[in-house]
């Protein structure tokens, strides 16, 4: 992939070449492995329940994204990741077509990641995708796709939708009236410090902390619990003002 890639991105390259890359070493993997129905998600993502017991509510669906396949999905088969790859190869050879592409992207003011690669593949593909984003009032059960990930900083009034009554408990969010179980969060950037909250401390993950470069590590596990330990105390709070939590 390396050998063929081309920038058209408006992040850094080294970046764009290992958010890219991961497909084309998981479809690798998965021939390897023979692997056939498979979960796929971010290091980022975390879930708050065992999904065994909805997948049956997915059983007359091929693909279950958030969307598409950013974040969180599950695939009945890796084939839509292998014609991805393939797809992206394909389109790196020619030139007529990337620079259609490019400029599409261009003119929405952004460039052409990742993310809108895999969008371009799908629509042509015409492949179906059920939309568990909790944006869609019909996902059930429903995941975020990184917003409520992200709202502790950039989003105040929505994190204060959210309550976990228990850290590593079930997590739900209202707006509008309506109350619905978050099954699994995206958290993004810089939000990742936030963690702690919703999922408290183990020993393991301490000790995660103390690797090489300690000095460094032991600055970020000081911000993990300072900013930990602030977001329980959001949650604690805004739970025990709702009395639905306590259900």
């Amino acid at each position: 992939m390396r050998q063929s890639y081309r920038h058209m991105a408006k992040c850094q390259i080294g970046d764009e070449q290992r958010s890219l890359g991961r497909w084309f070493v998981l479809s690798e993997f998965l021939r390897k492995e023979s692997i056939g129905e498979f979960y796929f998600m971010d290091s980022d993502f975390l879930l708050f329940a065992n999904l065994g017991e909805f997948e049956t509510k997915w059983k007359d669906d091929e693909i279950i994204g958030t969307p598409l396949l950013w974040g969180f999905s599950f695939l009945r088969s890796p084939q839509p990741v292998h014609e991805f790859c393939q797809w992206v190869l394909e389109l790196y050879q020619s030139d007529e077509r990337r620079e259609e592409l490019r400029q599409k992207y261009a003119e929405q003011g952004s460039g052409l990641a990742e993310m809108g690669l895999m969008t371009e593949f799908f629509r042509e593909a015409g492949l179906s995708i059920r939309n568990a984003n909790w944006k869609n009032p019909e996902a059930d059960p429903c995941f975020d796709e990184g917003f409520f990930g992200s709202s502790y900083r950039y989003h105040p009034q929505d994190f204060r939708q959210i309550r976990q009554p228990k850290s590593g408990g079930p997590v739900f969010y209202e707006r509008e009236g309506v109350r619905r179980r978050l099954l699994g969060i995206h958290f993004i950037g810089h939000q990742k410090n936030q963690i702690p909250g919703f999922t408290g401390w183990t020993p393991a993950v301490v000790r995660s902390f103390f690797r090489p470069k300690y000095r460094r590590n032991l600055k970020w596990l000081l911000q993990y619990l300072w900013n930990g330990r602030i977001c329980r105390a959001r949650l604690a709070r805004q739970s025990r003002e709702d009395p639905a939590s306590e259900k």
